[in-house]
């Protein structure tokens, strides 16, 4: 595998769905590799087929995708300070930001409400709130988004990966596309349909020998098909992405911890309808990124199709 470092230029809006609050919906201050991984798979399938079928995104493309390009988690940067979250004694912080000051400086919201014509009034229970990580902070700096890929060279049936002059090429039969025209093409997160979550690359990709993982204490191996997580320090040890809890086994110290949920495209039968994010996946509870965990030196993580860390013991 290859490593690429990824900086992505934040153009519009974005909205990475987390939970609702009252009529509030928030947004994750993150992109987790989940959200990567199926977006590029809606883009890379366009590409690729003359007229896509939800079985080329499901049976071709996604599991293609998965096999040849992971994803790490993606955070919120100025460029220059990347604003990864921790959780300290007094409070969650991103970057040297507390919560407060990191929500004013980046996200904000937009509420909105159904219109009852007949009474020239608004309808009853349909006002709501949604949050928005904002394309430029307060100080009107460009927000950006970083994060790493890997990509394995290969063919599986149909479709073909490869690493040309510092770029990633994808072919399907006489088709064939860039990673860099689809990370300029990519749209993250909800309420794509307005536009939102709209992305383009800062940079020419350029593959990167590098092992270390932002400033976490966590260096990567992925010289085989899998991304192995190691510690190679053994303090300020904050999670970078979610990692898996079980019960006897938690090195989780402090912070917070959550059911990770996945929507999927749902086939259509007898009793319900079919369409995309009608499927939950099989809850896992889990620390959220940010989150201190008091492991050794060595001690190894490993990283799902979905990003998602395990315990190697």
């Amino acid at each position: 595998m290859k490593r690429f470092d990824i900086t992505l230029d934040l153009i519009t809006q974005m909205h990475i769905g987390h939970h609702q609050l009252g009529f509030i919906k928030l947004t994750r201050r993150y992109v987790p590799a989940r959200v990567m991984t199926h977006a590029m798979t809606a883009v890379i399938t366009q590409f690729l087929f003359d007229r896509p079928h939800s079985s080329d995104f499901l049976q071709i493309v996604l599991p293609f995708v998965k096999k040849r390009l992971k994803f790490t988690y993606f955070f919120i940067s100025s460029g220059s300070i990347d604003y990864l979250p921790r959780y300290s004694e007094s409070g969650l912080y991103y970057g040297d930001m507390t919560e407060p000051e990191f929500s004013q400086c980046f996200i904000h919201s937009v509420q909105s409400t159904a219109i009852d014509y007949a009474l020239q009034s608004a309808r009853e229970a349909t006002l709501h709130e949604m949050e928005f990580i904002s394309p430029s902070s307060t100080d009107g700096k460009k927000t950006k988004l970083k994060g790493s890929l890997f990509a394995n060279e290969g063919d599986d049936g149909n479709l073909l990966l490869k690493i040309e002059a510092g770029d990633i090429v994808l072919k399907h039969d006489s088709r064939s596309v860039t990673l860099s025209e689809v990370f300029n093409h990519l749209q993250l997160g909800g309420e794509r349909k307005y536009g939102c979550g709209r992305v383009r690359l800062s940079a020419d990709l350029q593959p990167t020998d590098r092992t270390e993982m932002f400033n976490t204490g966590y260096t990567v191996d992925y010289t085989r098909d899998s991304l192995i997580f190691s510690v190679s320090r053994g303090d300020n040890l904050y999670l970078p992405a979610h990692l898996k809890l079980e019960s006897d086994l938690s090195p989780l110290q402090s912070g917070a911890i959550e059911p990770v949920v996945g929507r999927e495209y749902k086939e259509d039968n007898d009793e319900t309808r079919k369409g995309f994010g009608l499927k939950l996946t099989p809850g896992e509870v889990a620390a959220v990124p940010g989150s201190y965990v008091s492991v050794a030196v060595g001690q190894k993580f490993a990283a799902d199709d979905d990003g998602m860390w395990h315990n190697l013991q």
